[in-house]
């Protein structure tokens, strides 16, 4: 991602401790006239605003902070925005430190303003109070977006009153705490609010790749019907019991729902795995097995193979993907069809960065109708398993 250079950026900054929101207010409103008059004559039209989104960002520790600031200024360079970073201290006694960084950009003629960046330390009973917290600093007439790092308080009602005010929830479900009971409450707060609200899952982007490796599979036409002589897939994926296995979920989720399997009462869970049989709209029966396995190479949460075999035409198929313990930039691929020699292709993965991860977020549609539903199937599969 480029950057602009230093030396074409202003930059205006303020920072105070024990304030209140309307000092906050008024001196973001004062950085930014500075940078809109800056350079300008008499006569001349104060430098535009350049705001395309807000974007709100929890976090709850200063290595989090740090993150977000870093992505939030990679991203402002092609995205003006208003970021407001909330770093909530529960415990601390009461109290609220703001920071407020404006920068402008140097354009042929004049100067833009990118980014304005309010960073507010939330001490108290102050910091369960999102909404009241954000409105009166929230650009109007644009989208907002908010970005709930590590575990969102799904069910604190100062988390859904800020939703009110928001277009998209951005979360990363392979973070949460207690992760089975907080991937379902996500599913039930996407099922009562996916018409208004958009919901994006940074562990769903990062299994792009696979997802596009299965359908690229199945693309020939040659091989349509093989999706109907499915038998068998296996989703492993890292991390332990339960737990580790809702990132294969999510996959199996997203087979479920575009393949059109249904659930049926054949399901049985131990701390190594879990086994369901799945059944297709022809009545034939499929066993979906997801896995939790140890891979230090890989974070938590993230796939680490998929298998699924089956008969079509008179002819055995089976694809094995994998990421191997010595790389973790690509997966191993091996292709058997029928008799024919075993084919062996390498599958890139990027490694995204969080500012990479926030761009896509903030490029992506703002109701992605697959996630959804994928999500829905996703949790039904982890309730049943259970």
């Amino acid at each position: 991602m480029t950057t602009v250079g230093e030396e074409r950026v202003s930059t205006r900054s303020w920072a105070a401790d024990s304030v209140d929101l309307g000092r906050v207010a008024s001196e973001l409103s004062r950085l930014h006239t500075e940078l809109t008059q800056l350079e300008t004559g008499h006569d001349d039209h104060p430098h535009p605003r350049n705001c395309v989104l807000n974007l709100i960002i929890a976090v709850s520790d200063g290595q989090q902070e740090e993150a977000v600031q870093r992505a939030v200024q990679a991203v402002a360079s092609g995205h003006p925005l208003r970021a407001i970073i909330l770093c909530r201290r529960t415990g601390e006694g009461e109290g609220l430190d703001a920071q407020i960084i404006t920068q402008a950009h140097q354009l042929v003629r004049g100067r833009s303003v990118q980014l304005e960046q309010v960073t507010l330390k939330v001490r108290g009973q102050t910091a369960e109070h999102t909404a009241s917290l954000v409105d009166p600093l929230l650009v109007p007439d644009v989208p907002t977006y908010l970005w709930w790092t590590g575990t969102p308080p799904l069910a604190e009602q100062g988390l859904r009153d800020a939703l009110a005010a928001c277009d998209v929830l951005i979360v990363d479900s392979a973070q949460f705490e207690n992760l089975t009971q907080e991937f379902l409450d996500l599913a039930a707060l996407a099922e009562r609010l996916g018409e208004r609200l958009g919901f994006v899952d940074l562990r769903w982007v990062r299994q792009k790749p696979w997802r596009e490796t299965l359908a690229q599979f199945f693309a020939p036409k040659s091989r349509r019907e093989m999706l109907m002589g499915l038998e068998r897939v296996v989703v492993e994926s890292v991390g332990e019991g339960a737990a580790g296995r809702v990132g294969g979920m999510l996959l199996g989720g997203w087979l479920m729902s575009a393949l059109d399997w249904r659930l049926t009462d054949a399901a049985s869970s131990t701390h190594a795995g879990a086994e369901v049989l799945l059944k297709r709209a022809n009545g034939r029966m499929i066993q979906l097995t997801v896995r939790a396995v140890e891979q230090p190479n890989l974070p938590p949460g993230a796939l680490r193979s998929i298998h699924f075999d089956g008969h079509a035409g008179g002819k055995e198929f089976a694809t094995h993907m994998e990421i191997r313990p010595d790389r973790s930039d690509h997966a191993h691929v091996r292709i058997d069809i029928g008799k024919v020699e075993t084919l062996h292709q390498r599958l890139a993965l990027p490694q995204p960065t969080d500012s990479d991860l926030l761009l896509h977020a903030l490029s992506a549609a703002r109701r992605d109708r697959v996630y959804l539903r994928s999500l829905d199937a996703a949790a039904k599969l982890l309730d049943a398993l259970r």
